[in-house]
């Protein structure tokens, strides 16, 4: 036992130095960009724009407003509303390409992908989640959702 017991030791150390070092080398990485920002572009990093919306007409893309808020103010994030999976993905590509700093990218959807983007299966409203009296049947909603 003694025997497996220090080669899986070992193995474990050097996986949690590898890792930590990794990770002190993004945290360098990250401190480096962050510390190359004016204020005014630290306060521009906290702020979450939306990309598109519905109306009668249909999705409504705001690929100039974004963009010009990626140019003049720097963004933080993105916020991915209505759409087609692949347009949201060609958007998202788009504007990573314009950012000096990367993008966070967020999803306004609390019942799953399918609440905002068209070809994305539906998952149940919460009211319905909480109706249910089987918390399995919750639970397994809730690890579908979060798959997707």
């Amino acid at each position: 036992m003694k025997k497996f017991l220090c080669p899986l030791l070992l193995c474990c150390s050097l996986f949690s130095f590898a890792q930590s070092s990794a990770d002190l080398s993004s945290q360098k990485w990250v401190d480096s960009v962050f510390n190359s920002l004016s204020d005014d572009q630290k306060i521009a990093q906290l702020m979450v724009v939306r990309v598109s919306t519905k109306n009668a007409n249909g999705v409504v893309w705001y690929d100039k407003e974004v963009s010009e808020n990626i140019r003049k103010y720097n963004i933080g994030a993105l916020c991915l509303f209505q759409g087609n999976p692949v347009k949201q993905a060609e958007m998202i590509n788009k504007f990573q390409s314009q950012a000096k700093t990367p993008l966070m990218v967020c999803v306004d959807g609390e019942w799953g992908l399918g609440m905002r983007f068209d070809s994305v299966g539906n998952f149940p409203f919460q009211l319905t989640m909480g109706a249910m009296q089987d918390a399995a049947i919750v639970n397994k909603v809730g690890a579908a959702i979060g798959e997707q």
